[in-house]
């Protein structure tokens, strides 16, 4: 049977049956269905883009990609369901899709300590590489975006951008734990390949910072405090008249920085005590069998730690229940020379059936009125 919008459409789908199952399209869609698939959402990208409207920033950016195909799949390798998504590229990646490097070795996902409710990791290409990449493509796509970096680098110093982007190393992640009356607690980790120039761009930012602020603006002037303690130096960069400010040492190669040097501590400590999240048997159960032993990236969020936050603020028992009752979630991406996959083992059913849950649960019938003469 087929169905389609209008008579004509009809007729050109009939002319043309089995004329694609030779297709190089039809043919990524069969390598899928013998490897096993549960169900599948396969995009041939070129047709889309070329159809997308003029302007459309997503095309266009899949486009100067070279996105071929998109999949969407659940499957179960080792009898456990897991989603996946994959993005196949022409050639081998290129441009801004060479972000996400083939794999990562977890250094700075080890300072991520076992109760963050939230945390991400990323291992890249050279971010010098990146910024280059990612200054080609503004330039194409904003004809000003060359003057406004002249103009930048004017006030911070020629090529200030290019040099912080390679003293940056290729390996980041971050934390969130919690939240306390100062705001919330967080962690970022991030391989340093020099830590003199991250110090001194970041000086140069605050002196840049502090000659644009006028007498009248004096209470939002940036500080910058450097002081040894535990045997390392600890710089501390605060906003005059905020309670909350950013604070970082450098240990073992990587920058530790944190909402304040308590939280930045106890990340090196925690890799230094083996104590680290990705160790710990929640999230090794939670791992994709389809993804690799050392993910080039991985977002996780713990459902029952930052939910049950938000649970606190409902007055509903079923929605605090609901909220602090589920597993955590981990997404991982992995990355190879003409694709980048991503895979999970949350159930997609599951996250939709709490969202309309909770619309159902916290919503109140509205009061009659009745109206009297």
């Amino acid at each position: 049977m087929l169905i389609s919008d209008s008579p004509s459409h009809v007729a050109w789908a009939i002319g043309h049956l089995g004329q694609g199952a030779g297709s190089p399209f039809a043919a990524a869609i069969g390598e899928r269905y013998r490897r096993g698939a549960g169900w599948l959402i396969a995009v041939d990208a070129a047709p889309v883009i070329g159809m997308s409207s003029h302007g459309d920033e997503a095309a266009t950016l899949a486009d100067l990609s070279g996105v071929k195909f998109l999949f969407l799949e659940q499957r179960a390798p080792e009898g456990a369901e897991e989603h996946e998504v994959t993005v196949a590229f022409n050639d081998a990646r290129s441009g801004m899709a060479l972000w996400l490097a083939d794999a990562g070795s977890g250094g700075a996902a080890e300072y991520i300590p076992a109760d963050a409710l939230l945390a991400a990791y990323v291992s890249m290409r050279e971010p010098g590489q990146l910024f280059s990449e990612f200054s080609t493509l503004m330039a194409a796509q904003q004809p000003s975006f060359k003057d406004e970096l002249a103009r930048m680098e004017e006030k911070l110093g020629a090529g200030f951008a290019s040099n912080l982007a390679a003293a940056i190393g290729t390996e980041a992640a971050f934390a969130l734990q919690g939240f306390s009356t100062s705001g919330p607690t967080w962690t970022i980790v991030a391989l340093a390949n020099d830590p003199a120039a991250i110090d001194n761009a970041i000086a140069t930012l605050v002196d840049a910072c502090n000659a644009d602020t006028t007498s009248v603006s004096a209470d939002k002037r940036c500080v910058l405090t450097r002081e040894m303690g535990g045997g390392r130096w600890w710089n501390t960069l605060k906003a005059t008249g905020l309670p909350f400010g950013v604070t970082w040492a450098y240990e073992g190669g990587y920058l530790v920085a944190g909402s304040d040097r308590g939280t930045a501590e106890r990340a090196i400590a925690t890799r230094s005590g083996g104590t680290a999240l990705v160790w710990t048997q929640t999230f090794q159960q939670q791992l994709p069998a389809s993804a690799g032993i050392h993910p080039s990236a991985f977002v996780w969020v713990n459902t029952n730690g930052a939910l049950g936050v938000f649970s606190a603020f409902t007055q509903n028992p079923a929605t605090a229940a609901l909220l602090s009752g589920r597993d955590p979630v981990l997404v991982v991406f992995d990355g190879k020379p003409e694709q980048i996959h991503g895979a999970s083992r949350a159930r997609l059913s599951g996250a939709v059936m709490d969202v309309i849950l909770l619309q159902n649960l916290n919503r109140t019938p509205a009061p009659e009125t009745t109206i009297r003469r």
